[in-house]
């Protein structure tokens, strides 16, 4: 059996922007290596990453949302996922964005797509491919009120886009 508790992010805070892909620190079983993931278990990961865009917009940013994306190689691999903000969206404060909506997708080995709301149970097939991308962080404060070195940092490292 593989778990795994893939947790988020933080908000802006009225001094700093919100921390990117935090892992809960109640979880002794989150951020499992692919590494190790790949070799204990019969899966492949096929991405695991940070999401540009996702921490809402404000004089400081939202922290970005994590992705992962699992490919299943075993038959009757029974998945079950319990997410949040996905009809929610993490609020932002002072006139902060909220962050990104969380997102759960399966995209069978024959091409079929299939979005799924936050909490579901379902049966994968070799090569089917389930991609799990979890809510960001809201943004505190003004969006223009954002210092544009930092906005240029965030350019720059690819946390958004423009």
């Amino acid at each position: 059996m593989y778990n795994e508790l893939v947790v988020g992010t933080g908000g802006a805070r009225p001094n700093g922007d919100g921390n990117d892909g935090l892992a809960n620190p109640c979880a002794s079983i989150a951020n499992i290596p692919v590494e190790v993931a790949e070799t204990e278990w019969p899966i492949i990961v096929e991405r695991y990453g940070l999401v540009p865009d996702s921490g809402g917009a404000g004089r400081y940013r939202g922290g970005l949302a994590v992705e992962r994306v699992w490919r299943c190689v075993e038959p009757d691999t029974v998945l079950h996922v319990r997410s949040d903000r996905q009809l929610h969206r993490p609020y932002g404060l002072a006139g902060g964005q909220p962050g990104a909506a969380s997102a759960n997708l399966i995209v069978r080995a024959d091409g079929e797509r299939e979005q799924l709301p936050p909490m579901f149970a379902t049966v994968l097939q070799p090569g089917d491919l389930f991609h799990h991308r979890l809510a960001g962080g809201g943004g505190w404060g003004d969006p223009g009120e954002r210092d544009h070195e930092a906005h240029a940092d965030d350019v720059l490292n690819e946390k958004v886009s423009g």
